[in-house]
């Protein structure tokens, strides 16, 4: 199998998944019931008759049409582009339609509760389930053992292709201090670049801990729900957040195992360009993407079905909003909150979303964003990777 025909494969799935999760968020409206929209109940004629069907067409066009106008635009990237380009177009895309759809919904949410019924039913408590997660209650022993073995074995490849490459046939106090000289630039380097080939393996990394980092701000985010919510909601709410765990150890097993085939291929470039080897990356890589869309599959379907079973009368299910932020707090325009009584580091505001900087995740996710546009930029000032 040819290269090209492998990216046009890449392409392929990546359209295939896209497709799949618009599929799955189509039934959002009515998840709840019939006679619901986004959870809150309407008449029954709102679906026939009514605004309804104007609102779900209005909504599944904003999933649509983000979606196809992504595949038109990682379709030349992936022809022409290079592997890098690839990559940070495809995360870049990713990112720009969570924040679109996450837009999109809170859109028709907006347009389509003026057609709410009004319940006499009191208003739902709102409790918070502050307590401190465990790691070691969500983690997978044999995909975290996994994790750390590709690592250590890139780590054994990276330091073996330094070596090779720095000239180094056994490593002494003078043979590693020149090297180091060679690398700081004290001394004069062999070539116009030494080390610019770590650059793909340090990106890589670079994601796996960002993949990391998520996966314990997801089990440092506060539960807040209905205080009347009952066990199977809490149940459902605890088994999503597994879910979500989860997605991030598969992200850092795949960027591990991808990071494993990056430096064997610079370590031994005869074995990369031989038949033998294409094939089995292609088939390894494609039995990878195989069986965690089938995971996705199966656990996503699972999650919709139990959410379909939960009781449509129990207002706590609704409730996990977070309570309307303070307007006064709010600062540049709606993009920064400050707020130390808020659980929650990100707030809804005019402007789609702020970060609350009085809650140091925020530092920490800007930080690390700004982690990868230094990377973004030393790879289009230097061409490295």
């Amino acid at each position: 199998m040819s290269w090209s025909n492998y990216w046009w494969m890449s392409w392929a799935l990546i359209v295939v998944t896209r497709v799949w999760a618009v599929w799955m968020r189509f039934g959002l409206a009515t998840l709840r019931g019939e006679d619901t929209f986004f959870g809150f109940k309407v008449t029954p004629d709102f679906y026939t008759s009514g605004p309804g069907r104007a609102l779900t067409r209005s909504y599944r066009l904003g999933l649509i049409g983000p979606s196809v106008c992504e595949a038109i635009l990682i379709g030349p990237v992936i022809y022409w582009g290079r592997v890098g380009w690839i990559l940070a177009t495809v995360m870049a895309t990713s990112f720009a339609l969570m924040l679109i759809g996450r837009w999109n919904v809170r859109r028709i949410v907006r347009a389509g509760k003026q057609y709410a019924i009004v319940t006499s039913e009191p208003a739902a408590k709102v409790s918070m389930q502050l307590e401190t997660r465990s790691p070691k209650r969500y983690r997978n022993v044999l995909m975290e053992s996994l994790i750390w073995i590709f690592n250590a074995a890139a780590l054994l490849l990276i330091a073996d292709s330094v070596r090779v490459g720095a000239g180094v046939v056994s490593v002494s106090l003078k043979t590693v201090i020149e090297f180091l000289l060679r690398i700081s630039g004290l001394a004069k380097a062999e070539s116009s670049t030494p080390g610019a080939w770590l650059f793909w393996p340090l990106m890589l990394a670079y994601i796996q801990f960002g993949a990391m980092l998520m996966k314990y701000a997801i089990l440092a985010w506060p539960m807040r729900m209905s205080a009347e919510a009952n066990e199977e909601i809490r149940a459902y709410r605890e088994d999503s957040r597994r879910y979500l765990v989860r997605v991030c150890d598969w992200t850092r097993l795949v960027f591990a195992m991808t990071l494993v085939f990056l430096i064997v291929q610079a370590r031994f470039p005869q074995l990369a360009q031989g038949t033998s080897w294409r094939t089995f990356a292609d088939t390894f890589y494609l039995g990878m993407v195989a069986l965690i869309l089938g995971w996705y599959h199966v656990n996503a379907r699972r999650l919709m079905a139990r959410a379909k079973s939960l009781k449509t009368t129990v207002q706590g299910f609704a409730c996990s909003a977070t309570a309307k932020p303070d307007p006064s707090r709010f600062r540049l325009g709606g993009l920064a909150y400050f707020d130390p009584d808020s659980p929650s580091v990100l707030i809804p505001s005019r402007a789609g979303w702020a970060l609350n900087f009085a809650d140091r995740r925020a530092y920490v996710s800007l930080a690390y964003l700004g982690g990868l546009v230094i990377l973004a930029l030393i790879h289009l000032r230097f061409g490295w990777g």
